[in-house]
């Protein structure tokens, strides 16, 4: 099938796209978000860092994610998910295999703040963000759909994680995770996403005849914890997490400083 017979079947089924879009899910939010609760004790004892430093560095990373995820939002509404979310698979490779070869404190937290850049491009919200462009008033059922795909991400990488770990150490998992997401997300991403959002679909014929309107993107808003989060409730929640980061970078200072300055958590 040539490449515009592929666009032409994919854009004609946007339903494609959600388990496209899940297993990529899947991949990214276990190699980016829950392999560390495997991982970290290796990471600590290798690097000479506490709990505290490990899961600092990481914290820092989420901090940037939420920093990030309105970027990517407006770059979505201008450009489209396909290559917001092609470009995430590739800065979510970059990350993951810096973690595999950091040798410090510090190269493992400035990883950590590409990891967090990554989770902002390729996570929950530039996936919503995605589907709302091509499912019109189907929006909230592709998105319970995809929601039930992450839901597998630790019931999928925390046994992945701990048999990587037996058999091969922390290192070569997260290299291999690096290369799942070279190898399996960035062509679901490339491949399978719209390059346009989608017009003219049935499910959008309620709102042209004085229905219901599709959903608005998640976009538009500042900032997607609008979207998940009460009127007000975004600001604590960014306040929260702004300090949370910043108590973990002070972790990660205090351990490259001294390793043994904080045993647990």
């Amino acid at each position: 099938m040539t490449p515009p017979a592929m666009a032409a079947r994919r854009d004609a089924d946007p339903w494609r796209l959600v388990p496209a879009l899940g297993i990529a899910q899947i991949i990214s939010w276990g190699a980016l978000y829950y392999a560390i609760a495997v991982l970290g004790a290796a990471i600590g004892v290798d690097l000479g860092l506490s709990p505290a430093g490990i899961f600092g560095a990481y914290s820092v990373g989420l901090l940037l994610s939420g920093l990030t995820a309105p970027l990517a939002g407006r770059a979505i509404d201008r450009h489209g998910g396909r290559i917001v979310m092609t470009v995430g698979s590739l800065v979510a490779a970059l990350a993951l295999f810096w973690l595999s070869r950091a040798a410090s404190a510090l190269e493992y937290t400035l990883a950590w703040c590409v990891g967090g850049v990554a989770m902002g491009l390729t996570l929950y919200d530039p996936a919503f963000a995605t589907l709302s462009q091509h499912f019109g008033t189907s929006y909230r059922r592709a998105l319970t759909a995809l929601t039930l795909f992450g839901g597998l991400a630790s019931t999928v990488f925390w046994p992945l994680a701990q048999q990587g770990l037996v058999l091969v150490g922390w290192r070569d998992t997260l290299a291999a995770f690096a290369l799942l997401e070279l190898a399996v997300c960035l062509p679901l991403h490339w491949w399978l996403i719209p390059a346009r959002g989608r017009t003219g679909h049935p499910d959008d014929a309620p709102a042209a005849s004085g229905g219901a309107a599709p959903p608005p993107s998640t976009t538009t808003s500042p900032t997607f914890v609008r979207v998940l989060l009460p009127a007000g409730a975004h600001r604590r929640a960014e306040v929260l997490a702004l300090f949370g980061a910043l108590a973990g970078l002070a972790a990660v200072a205090v351990d490259d400083g001294n390793p043994h300055a904080i045993t647990s958590v």
